[in-house]
């Protein structure tokens, strides 16, 4: 089975979620146990907004030119990347 989604890396490089593609709008995310933790949804353009399971904003994920995205927190800190 092949899974549409990726791995997010913290700046320290450690593998810290991966994600699946629900649909074109939802991405769901889930932890080094497997636990689904949030989704992101996308925004206008190729950016995301992630939230908890809570429905809390928790940060948004910037594309990057040559794929995948970086993760900042809701104050703009740079917290992760994909692959």
């Amino acid at each position: 089975m092949n899974i549409d989604g990726f791995f997010i890396w913290d700046v320290n490089r450690e593998a810290v979620h991966y994600t699946a593609k629900a649909n074109e709008n939802i991405i769901l995310v889930f932890d080094s146990n497997n636990e689904w933790v949030g989704f992101s949804v996308a925004t206008s353009g190729k950016n995301w907004n992630y939230f908890n399971l809570d429905l809390d904003w928790n940060g948004y994920w910037i594309a990057r030119e040559r794929g995948g995205f970086n993760v900042f927190t809701t104050e703009g800190e740079w917290i992760a990347f994909s692959t």
